[in-house]
């Protein structure tokens, strides 16, 4: 059995999840199972070695865990896919004839959260939010192609707002894109928040937007998601496969700078399609990401791992 998983030292996010999952998997699988080979990516030290009789191997990026599940000599059953972005490199890792499971997990996993019962009301104004770090490795998530597009946003949607969550050393570069593009006035940093800020941002939001031409799943999809906000991802990465456009949001190609525009006016405007939107994020958040929902296909796929 081959797992590709994240790092598993933070103490939330998905390093979380999958330290609860490769954990079960290790206790629900004997000896006679066979070897269970762990390639670990990210930023990673020998505290994954606490796990159990996993054999883990630490490398520091997502290709990197392929590279070395390539280069293996041991034949594999089973692999276990944590980023959905690292199944186009199945074939790479030569496992034609393994079963594969995928882990869709959610944020309950780790940290529990206030059921709403209703669908927070956005703000008035015409917000839309951006939320992840901001590091010059991860130029990819759609932050400048969103504020270079925001002044066609502006002239389809008067006193539009993009609100920038997170810090990081991209940060300068991006308020000198803002600045370039006239649009620093309505474009806002907020800088590091904390769970909570980021939630109320959220909430007086209209849309979530982060159409990343790498993501792997994208956790604050699904926070957007169970506050009922629909989200834009893009039409290269594994965003669609969370929010599956046009169910839980929309789908652009973050290179075409007016069919971006298009996106995020779409997703600005009040009326009867947001409406429709907002309520199918959040029962496919329901559906699909929940604790409940990781639990059940976290035990579905042991019992098929054990049986085999």
């Amino acid at each position: 059995m081959l797992g590709l998983f994240p790092s598993f030292e933070s103490i939330g996010g998905v390093q979380a999840s999958g330290r609860l999952a490769w954990r079960s998997i290790v206790d629900r699988t004997n000896a006679e199972f066979g070897e269970r080979y762990l390639i670990s990516y990210g930023h990673t030290d020998n505290g994954t070695l606490l796990l159990g009789h996993g054999q883990p191997l630490l490398v520091s990026s997502r290709l990197g865990a392929v590279a070395a599940g390539a280069r293996r000599r041991w034949p594999v059953r089973v692999v276990l896919v944590w980023h959905l972005d690292l199944l186009k490199y199945l074939l790479v890792l030569r496992v034609s004839g393994a079963r594969t499971v995928v882990f869709l997990h959610g944020i309950e996993a780790w940290r529990p959260l206030v059921v709403r019962m209703e669908i927070p009301a956005p703000a008035t104004m015409p917000i839309a939010v951006m939320i992840s770090r901001l590091d010059q490795r991860e130029d990819y998530k759609g932050h400048r192609e969103v504020i270079t597009a925001w002044p066609l946003v502006g002239e389809r949607v008067p006193g539009a707002e993009l609100w920038i969550v997170g810090d990081g050393n991209l940060r300068t570069d991006l308020e000198t894109t803002a600045r370039d593009c006239g649009v620093s006035g309505q474009v806002r940093f907020l800088g590091a928040l904390s769970d909570d800020a980021k939630e109320e941002m959220l909430i007086r939001s209209r849309c979530l937007l982060m159409p990343s031409q790498a993501e792997g799943f994208g956790l604050v999809y699904l926070e957007a998601m169970r506050l009922g906000r629909p989200c834009l991802v893009s039409t290269i990465d594994a965003g669609r496969e969370v929010v599956d456009p046009p169910e839980a949001g929309l789908a652009v190609d973050p290179t075409n700078t007016r069919g971006l525009a298009d996106a995020v006016a779409r997703l600005l405007t009040c009326g009867e399609e947001w409406q429709a939107w907002s309520h199918r994020a959040r029962r496919r958040y329901g559906d699909h990401f929940t604790a409940a929902r990781f639990e059940e296909r976290l035990v579905t796929a042991l019992s098929g791992i054990a049986t085999l």
